[in-house]
């Protein structure tokens, strides 16, 4: 069944490895009951996260991923990034007023994490505040929104794995003290302190 499928076919012409087998990660058995969370939008573009916002839900606004051309991986994971940044900015632009809240999720700051390449993460993250982040500092306080900025998990590059180490969390408020900068040293002047991820939407009153 693997050895004729079209993916194969496709992979040998590009020169990789045809897959062989298949691993299930993290099989459910069931659709899992979650919260429901009206009038949210969602920006996502990979498979889990599309499918619990839609069981959440959520509005959900994907797009096509650029497809692989080449061998280089990480030339596509780059044009992934562009494109999420600027449908995520085009969503929001055309969709503030029909929603109370939006989640944008960004995935490819994790994968240099996998590969230990803390340059190619620092550059990515680097790419969504010049973009994304710095459309969203100009819009927020234009509009009264709220921002919230986390991570699911931490990966870091020593490790090549995920790790159960705390993720930064920042809170944008308008009505709240401006802080000029987001780093360790300034976080640890932080009142949020550290958080289980259930009560983090409670604990900041963001719903």
């Amino acid at each position: 069944v693997l050895d004729k499928h079209p993916v194969n076919e496709e992979r040998r012409k590009k020169g990789l490895m045809p897959a062989n087998y298949i691993l299930l990660r993290g099989a459910g058995i069931e659709i899992p009951k979650l919260k429901f969370y009206k009038n949210w939008l969602s920006v996502t573009y990979m498979p889990l996260e599309i499918g619990f916002s839609k069981i959440s839900g959520m509005k959900v606004f994907s797009f096509t991923y650029p497809k692989l051309k080449k061998l280089d991986v990480y030339d596509n994971l780059y044009k992934g990034l562009k494109k999420a940044c600027k449908v995520s900015i085009k969503t929001i632009k055309k969709n503030h007023k029909k929603f109370d809240y939006a989640y944008i999720h960004i995935k490819e700051t994790d994968i240099p994490g996998h590969d230990n390449k803390p340059f190619e993460k620092k550059a990515m993250i680097e790419y969504v505040d010049k973009t994304l982040f710095n459309f969203l500092k100009k819009f927020a306080p234009q509009k009264k929104i709220k921002i919230l900025v986390t991570g699911d998990h931490s990966t870091p590059c020593k490790l090549k794995s995920h790790s159960a180490d705390p993720v930064p969390v920042l809170f944008y408020n308008d009505s709240a003290p401006k802080e000029k900068k987001f780093n360790e040293k300034e976080a640890r002047k932080g009142i949020l302190r550290k958080i289980i991820g259930r009560d983090l939407l409670n604990k900041i009153e963001f719903v």
